[in-house]
């Protein structure tokens, strides 16, 4: 007589080979499942090549230029060339005018379709009216005079408050505050002071000088 469950024992073993089987097929269909296709890579040739050391330079050099523009930009515009003895123009267009503090501390106030260009140096602030009209509020400068130029008459201010007009090669010069004095041709350089030369006539407050073709021809109370 069999022993007790030997009959059993092929079915047992029957089923764990079928279990085996179940698992490896389970196992070979979740694995091919889950494969990833695999790239080659491209050859070297194909691929940019990398040089860390020119995107360095490169943001280097960006960065140092930006730096070097912002302070220059800085420099020009908060005292407007006043420190490397720049010239800089201030105008206005038809139906406009402007106000500007300039880096001494004087007011220029441009009229309508008006422009001047101011130059510093160590010994004079000078300004010349292109076109239009002017007013300036001077203030006071021990070492530097400030003179206005139209065409080939030169205003120096002596601490003073006044208008100038060109227009149509007639100039009128109105003071409002102090003295100017008034003189024709090339100026010398100016001395320290006021740099006032003896032969200046002086224009004292509430006059008005007419000035047509380089010749004064008539002075008026304002």
């Amino acid at each position: 007589m069999p022993a007790p469950g030997a009959r059993v024992l092929p079915a047992a073993t029957e089923e764990l080979q079928k279990s085996l089987d179940e698992l490896l097929a389970r196992a070979l269909a979740e694995k091919s499942d889950s494969v990833v296709a695999f790239k080659e890579p491209s050859p070297a040739s194909d691929r940019p090549a990398r040089r860390p050391w020119a995107i360095r330079t490169w943001a280097l050099a960006a960065s140092s230029a930006a730096f070097f523009l912002l302070a220059g930009a800085t420099i020009w515009w908060t005292r407007d060339g006043e420190r490397f003895g720049l010239a800089k123009t201030y105008e206005t267009v038809h139906g406009e005018q402007g106000m500007w503090r300039l880096p001494d501390g004087s007011v220029l106030r441009l009229n309508t379709d008006s422009t001047v260009t101011v130059h510093y140096s160590a010994r004079e602030r000078a300004i010349d009216l292109d076109r239009g009209e002017a007013l300036f509020q001077v203030a006071h400068d021990s070492v530097r005079r400030l003179r206005v130029a139209v065409g080939d008459t030169n205003v120096v201010a002596v601490g003073t408050q006044f208008d100038v007009y060109a227009h149509a090669g007639v100039t009128d010069l109105t003071v409002i505050e102090g003295t100017v004095a008034v003189s024709r041709g090339n100026q010398q350089p100016a001395t320290p002071g006021n740099g006032v030369s003896d032969s200046a006539r002086r224009i004292e407050a509430g006059y008005r000088l007419h000035i047509q073709a380089g010749h004064t021809t008539s002075i008026a109370e304002t």
